[in-house]
């Protein structure tokens, strides 16, 4: 699981942390930044895959097929107001394969965005309270003479290897981040911050791709959800799982689901149909786009592999009283260490029914009037929060900027000892 994520001069943010639960909820007005704390998250995404820079930035290519949509804005974009230079840090779970947590690693990078993206520092320690440096990478500067200034220099401490403690260097070009590039067997704490990064996934589900027929034996939903079908027909082939996928679906739905079958065309792609207690059978063709956007999420929720899931809107399609509904099968899935969810929404009616513990990983991203620099606070942390949540609406406090406003008498000269609560200021 990630835990904490600081972005320095990235985007909009001068200088901004967000803590991270295993379910964590971003709230806040249209760009304060909420896009952009997903754009970071796809940066280290992007290292994580071992992708270069200008990959990263610019978007990815395989024999002509992109496989990779670049950052919004590109490398020109990627820097606080023009800075040249970011830096990005993430508190990441080290884990065995096996998904067993052995340590805490803190991954940090620092990019140069001009002339050309290039890396100027780069570490992974390992260890809460006494950190252990586990490899550091800086670019070569000396230009009268060995290694030109784009050659980054790497130094690795083997101390969490199989191989024994000792350490070593080699040189690579700067214009990739190092995490995936260590010679011979990397350190262990390497391997697992690599496979944290590399298996996030950013789910932007497109209804009318979802109801097409898909190529069997997929497990793993794609990010628009173009293998539905296929995706759904392996989750079935365990009695278990289809058990709760059909649970959920009826609870999320007011469909009477029993059973949910795949039958093939000619080309052997299968598509999904719909089976209801009196026998009505309805395929993906017909589903609403709402019933789609429940399946997708069940699909991507239900998935074997352990994965952090970042959901833009996640109201989007739900009706409000299935909203609660939602939030209990994130959190089941969540508490068990099987998915990590950070979700943006707009929904007072689903801040409104938070309870305490989803309410303590809940964030709000906003900005100071006439100043450019987006802010990432608490919601429970926000001035006054713990009294005023006892007796009003969540919701309502969301609707009516209680929040922000609160952050904004925090921030003035004038700040009070108490503020007043939506219904004592009056209209």
């Amino acid at each position: 699981m990630l835990r904490r994520v600081r972005l320095v001069r990235f985007k909009n943010f001068e200088d901004a942390t967000l803590s991270l639960g295993p379910f964590t909820l971003l709230v806040g007005a249209n760009a304060a930044g909420k896009s952009n704390v997903r754009e970071a998250l796809r940066f280290l995404h992007g290292v994580g895959r071992g992708y270069t820079l200008a990959e990263i930035f610019g978007g990815k290519y395989t024999a002509g097929e992109r496989q990779w949509d670049g950052l919004r804005g590109g490398v020109r974009e990627a820097s606080f107001r023009g800075a040249g230079s970011f830096v990005l840090e993430v508190d990441i779970d080290l884990a065995t394969e096996g998904g067993d947590v052995y340590d805490v690693g803190r991954y940090s990078i620092e990019v140069e965005t001009a002339p050309l993206p290039r890396v100027a520092a780069e570490s992974l320690r390992s260890g809460g309270t006494s950190p252990i440096l586990v490899y550091e990478a800086r670019p070569h500067r000396n230009t009268s003479g060995g290694q030109p200034p784009e050659q980054l220099i790497i130094t690795v401490n083997e101390t969490y290897s199989i191989e024994g403690p000792g350490s070593w260097m080699q040189s690579e070009r700067s214009d990739a981040p190092a995490l995936t590039r260590l010679l011979g067997e990397p350190p262990d704490a390497v391997i697992s911050a690599e496979r944290a990064l590399g298996s996030m996934r950013f789910i932007d589900l497109a209804p009318t791709a979802m109801c097409q027929p898909s190529v069997p034996g997929q497990a793993n939903l794609s990010d628009r959800g173009e293998n539905l079908s296929s995706v759904l027909q392996t989750l079935c082939s365990r009695e278990d799982t289809k058990s709760e996928l059909l649970h959920w679906l009826r609870a999320l739905t007011p469909m009477d689901v029993v059973d949910l079958k795949f039958p093939a065309d000619l080309r052997g792609q299968v598509l999904l149909v719909l089976v209801e207690k009196d026998g009505t059978e309805l395929s993906a063709y017909s589903a609403s786009e709402g019933t789609l956007r429940f399946l997708g999420l069940l699909a991507a929720l239900l998935s074997p592999e352990p994965t952090l899931f970042f959901l833009e809107e996640i109201e989007s399609g739900l009706h409000p009283s299935r909203l609660r509904l939602l939030l209990d099968l994130i959190s089941a899935r969540a508490r068990d260490g099987r998915v990590q969810v950070v979700a943006t929404t707009h929904s007072p009616a689903l801040l409104a029914q938070l309870d305490d513990e989803l309410l303590a990983h809940a964030s709000l991203v906003y900005r100071l009037e006439g100043e450019p620099s987006g802010r990432i606070v608490r919601l429970v942390d926000v001035p006054d929060a713990e009294r005023v949540l006892r007796g009003h609406d969540r919701g309502d406090l969301l609707a009516s900027g209680w929040f922000e406003d609160m952050m904004e008498f925090a921030a003035s000269p004038r700040e009070p000892t108490k503020r007043a609560s939506p219904e004592e200021s009056g209209p």
